[in-house]
């Protein structure tokens, strides 16, 4: 049940950010880049959110290699296609995981120092 509830809120959130998207003009904006930047927010400021997403997250992370099917399937569609593009193709994943990896790298240097609310709180409660 906590895995259907976090799925739910994950879901929720892409809704929510597509439908404002669509409502404030920004239609060449991805809703799912748009929504785990504001995922990331929610689990930096509100840090009970993880504990909420963590089954549901969990869950679909089981099933991940589903996902993997249809790309499975173009690549051997587009045979062709990936044979003339190839060096494009590995030079444009190489650039896109090097680019997630600093930018992962950025985002945990940024926020790795930060002290949790239940940190904050047993300190306080150490010093009265």
């Amino acid at each position: 049940m906590k895995a259907l509830i976090g799925i739910a809120v994950l879901w929720g959130l892409l809704m929510t950010t597509r439908y404002t998207l669509v409502f404030v003009g920004f239609y060449g904006l991805p809703a799912a880049i748009v929504a785990l930047a504001v995922l990331t927010v929610l689990v930096v400021v509100f840090r009970t959110i993880a504990d909420l997403l963590e089954p549901g997250c969990g869950t679909l992370i089981q099933y991940m290699p589903l996902f993997f099917i249809p790309v499975l399937v173009g690549v051997t569609v587009q045979e062709n296609l990936l044979a003339e593009q190839w060096v494009l193709i590995v030079f444009t994943v190489i650039g896109a995981t090097l680019a997630g990896l600093m930018s992962a790298m950025f985002a945990y240097r940024l926020f790795a120092g930060r002290p949790t609310v239940s940190t904050v709180h047993s300190q306080g409660q150490a010093n009265d």
